[in-house]
């Protein structure tokens, strides 16, 4: 029962070495694992995240963020994207444009996708995401069929191993601001 997402001193998890060796047995018993473990630890945070929204008051925040790149003029066409947030209760809705990217082949592709988190409801019904071009939402199920792990198996056979790691050294947070001369947050 040791945690799946454990790492070597190389940086790479059990699943992602068993990927590496193409074991399509030992691949799904670790998938299968991981997903458990993960489902385990959010419903064991579950009620500590929904006791901190009944305390936090309601409201509304965008969040702007953005690739930067040390390289000239390259920042101006990584994606970007301006992340609405709105709570009320304990529950959530974020709001986003970005909605896939992959920095290996610089390609991103944009759509209005939303979340919608209702603290008071149990899984499966605490989790929607909703594609609003398309006109479509679908439930977070915490359970996968067969058929869907094979599917995802024979993905993750089939592209690369990627490990993504974000510094969250440079991050910075500003309050809104207007005016010119005598600059004043805003309130929303």
């Amino acid at each position: 029962n040791a945690p799946v997402k454990v790492k070597n001193i190389n940086g790479w998890t059990p699943l992602s070495e068993a990927i590496s060796y193409g074991d399509r047995l030992t691949i799904i018993s670790l998938l299968k694992k991981m997903k458990h473990q993960a489902r385990e630890q959010i419903e064991e945070r579950r009620p500590n995240l929904v006791s901190a929204l009944k305390q936090v008051g309601d409201f509304y925040m965008q969040i702007k963020w953005d690739f930067q790149s040390w390289v000239p003029l390259v920042s101006r066409v990584l994606p970007s994207d301006l992340c609405q947030i709105h709570k009320k209760g304990t529950s959530f809705r974020l709001d986003t444009t970005l909605v896939d990217f992959a920095m290996n082949d610089m390609k991103w592709e944009r759509g209005e996708i939303t979340f919608l988190f209702d603290g008071d409801a149990k899984p499966p019904h605490s989790l929607i995401v909703m594609d609003n071009k398309a006109g479509v939402y679908q439930r977070v199920r915490y359970l996968e069929t067969e058929s869907e792990i094979e599917d995802e198996v024979d993905l993750m056979m089939s592209t690369d191993i990627v490990t993504a790691q974000m510094s969250t050294k440079s991050i910075t947070f500003s309050r809104a601001q207007s005016g010119w001369i005598f600059r004043q947050d805003k309130k929303v």
